[in-house]
């Protein structure tokens, strides 16, 4: 869908063969630190999605740290605007796209839904996001599980002083307003590589600007707890994921 500095990125669309006629499009964007972008991941949710009758598209990005801030967010960007051009021969309707994302792959969702009003932007789901990215690197992890500066910094092209652009630009929370999408929170409050604190920063802010928004979070539940969709996280995520879909894009 598009070939930044000569690095072609591409995109797997799932739908299901009897399903007709324009199909809402979840855009789903993988984690991985934002140093791989495996559009292959947790693609049964999205075989799923597509058997309810929603268009998935999971979509790559550049990663870093060859690839720093906002490389990925543009990158995602463009698999957005390279979907609604060809909506029609894909099947799905342009104006109906939420967009999905878990861990780094959430806050390049939450990013691109709030930083710009999108009235094609339906919603968007935040599966245990980093939101407040100056936060996480002042209140990081334990190392021994998550070299959170680290991650941050390669990232970012710095740390908060250094690169206090880019910590600002790259956080979500700072682009709430009174027009951003409904948004589907969910983070495991045993969390020990994206405090649940994120989640719940943001949904904060988003009480105070008065957007559709709902935070679930499930107390035993720690990182990737959807990998299993079979087991009571996965169960559910994809229960609250699926009643989200249905109000947003109707």
């Amino acid at each position: 869908f598009s070939s930044p500095d000569g690095h072609d990125l591409k995109l797997d669309l799932y739908r299901h063969p009897e399903q007709g006629g324009d199909l809402p499009l979840i855009v789903v964007i993988p984690g991985g630190r934002w140093q791989e972008a495996d559009r292959g991941k947790f693609w049964p949710l999205n075989r799923h999605l597509a058997s309810r009758g929603y268009a998935v598209a999971a979509v790559e990005y550049r990663v870093a740290p060859r690839h720093k801030f906002p490389a990925a967010a543009e990158d995602v960007r463009s698999a957005v605007s390279y979907l609604r051009e060809n909506a029609a021969e894909f099947g799905v309707d342009p104006n109906r796209i939420v967009l999905l994302g878990r861990s780094g792959g959430a806050q390049l969702a939450l990013l691109v839904a709030y930083d710009e009003v999108d009235p094609s932007i339906r919603g968007v789901v935040s599966l245990y996001g980093p939101t407040d990215l100056v936060t996480a690197y002042h209140q990081p992890t334990p190392p021994r599980l998550l070299d959170v500066k680290d991650t941050l910094e390669k990232y970012l092209a710095g740390n908060p002083t250094t690169a206090e652009t880019n910590y600002r630009n790259a956080s979500p929370i700072n682009f709430v307003g009174s027009e951003s999408p409904p948004t589907l929170l969910v983070h495991g409050s045993k969390d020990n590589m994206v405090r649940p604190e994120q989640s719940q920063g943001l949904a904060a802010r988003l009480r105070t600007a008065s957007p559709k928004h709902f935070l679930l979070v499930l107390p035993w539940a720690t990182h990737g707890f959807d990998f299993n969709m079979n087991g009571p996280g996965g169960q559910l995520s994809t229960f609250a994921i699926e009643w989200f879909l249905s109000v947003v894009t109707r």
